[in-house]
């Protein structure tokens, strides 16, 4: 018999980004209340950190990142193209 035991199952740390994080641009207040409820229909955990910029200070939402990614372009967002790292 396999002993599932032997060989535990190491999930992977889930990656949260803001909408910011993802699409390198601001959202603004439309597109973040859209994805905020989604995010709530599709009982995503959501997390929040604060941020102080010139442009914004307060709370940003978070969204696991590959939820954020499969859920924008169904909102007919298009996502950047990943930056190449050299």
């Amino acid at each position: 018999m396999f002993d599932q035991s032997l060989f535990p199952v190491h999930e992977s740390p889930v990656l949260y980004a803001s909408l910011y994080d993802v699409l390198r641009q601001p959202p603004g207040k439309e597109l973040g209340l859209k994805v905020y409820q989604k995010a709530l229909s599709h009982a995503v955990t959501i997390t929040s950190r604060e941020v102080n910029t010139r442009r914004y200070s307060g709370e940003v939402k978070l969204y696991p990142e590959p939820w954020l990614r499969m859920v924008l372009p169904t909102l007919g967002i298009v996502l950047p193209e990943p930056a190449l790292v050299l």
